[in-house]
């Protein structure tokens, strides 16, 4: 029996690893290896952050695996799913992400249809965002350091045992097996500083797409909002002011100060196509870790039903709603006719100041 990841980590010595490493003891039998062509991961110098970039997002294949995340009491839930990527040279290639069936909830049942419902609108989200990803490879080679722990053997295949341990405290650590053939992850465990396991992706079979051509038009994700790329904060808000006032109270967040390893990935405009409200998308990276700030001209603010808030006054008081567990952080707040949204992982406590921070902006612009 293979042991659990979680008991693979333990305390190091703090001299032997930078910021108190946690050093795992791997035991396990390895299997068969090799191809023709031979391994893309022949020894612990083969793994960098540009493999680990790129290998995910290169050739056809198709993965089942479960997906282990903190439900509402603190236990891990698991889900079963059916991955499918077909890699076309750009770091965001087509894939299907399909629920295939839940620990304890019956195939038919409406529980399950509902899980169905969730994984058709917000696979990228489960994708993309919910296991590890290096999305900048130079980024995260300057905010982590990578760490070898030898071979093991995930899905009847050899891997490399990997942490990636951040420099800055407050970020998850990642304990990785990567498939040594492939360079693709066959597990994905995310950890915080006490060791806690946050939630992991485990590969149990994978197998090559061999007949691509075969498969049916519109087989992969397609998002329902419809998400227009900007090149700029500056551009998203003025695309968003169409002539009127709405996007007058849109800041371009100035976060050096808070989270200054943190660059902006991403900017898009989304628009939904049953009722045409929009809001400005903003995607901050430090290589592998992400957070995001939304803001949604037009929308009721979130506060604005708690009479507590009211001031005797009559003046609303600047107040940030917040929800706050391991798993992830957000943070609400409305100001003018703006609702904003900052959304990251539990680790990073500095969420909190970039919500201020934001906040203030938007108060210094009313």
């Amino acid at each position: 029996m293979q042991p659990s990841p979680a008991a693979l980590l333990q305390p190091a010595r703090a001299l032997a690893l930078a910021l108190g490493l946690v050093a795992l003891q791997v035991a396990g039998a390895q299997s068969q290896g090799g191809t023709a062509a031979g391994p893309r991961i022949a020894g612990p110098g083969d793994v960098t952050f540009a493999l680990l970039a790129q290998a995910p997002t290169q050739g056809a294949y198709e993965q089942q695996q479960v997906r282990r995340f903190l439900d509402g009491s603190g236990a891990l839930s698991s889900v079963q799913e059916r991955l499918v990527v077909v890699g076309d040279g750009t770091m965001s290639p087509p894939f299907q992400l399909e629920f295939v069936a839940a620990v304890g909830v019956a195939p038919d049942s409406e529980a399950a249809a509902k899980w169905r419902s969730t994984y058709r609108k917000h696979a990228s989200l489960f994708h993309e965002h919910g296991s590890f990803r290096v999305r900048d490879a130079a980024a995260a080679a300057r905010n982590y350091t990578l760490h070898d722990f030898g071979n093991g053997v995930r899905a009847g295949r050899t891997t490399r045992r990997v942490v990636v341990y951040p420099r800055i405290d407050d970020k998850p650590i990642w304990l990785l097996e990567l498939d040594v053939q492939t360079g693709r992850p066959l597990y994905s465990g995310q950890f915080d500083r006490q060791i806690r396991l946050l939630g992991e992706l485990e590969v149990q079979s994978v197998q090559p797409v061999t007949e691509v051509a075969a498969m049916p038009p519109d087989w992969n994700w397609r998002p329902r909002m419809t998400l227009v790329p900007h090149a700029s904060p500056t551009d998203g808000i003025q695309s968003l002011q169409s002539g009127d006032q709405d996007g007058n109270l849109l800041v371009h967040p100035r976060l050096d100060q808070q989270v200054g390893e943190y660059a902006l990935q991403r900017t898009h405009v989304a628009e939904d196509p049953l009722n045409g409200a929009r809001s400005l998308v903003l995607t901050y990276t430090d290589g592998i870790d992400a957070f995001f700030v939304v803001q949604a001209p037009g929308a009721p603010s979130p506060l604005q039903v708690f009479p507590n808030l009211i001031q005797p006054q009559g003046t609303r008081t600047h107040t940030i709603a917040y929800h706050d567990d391991p798993a992830q952080r957000v943070y609400w707040f409305g100001q003018g006719d703006t609702t904003f949204t900052v959304a990251g992982s539990g680790a990073l406590q500095r969420l909190d100041a970039v919500a201020k921070q934001i906040y203030r902006q938007a108060v210094a612009r009313n």
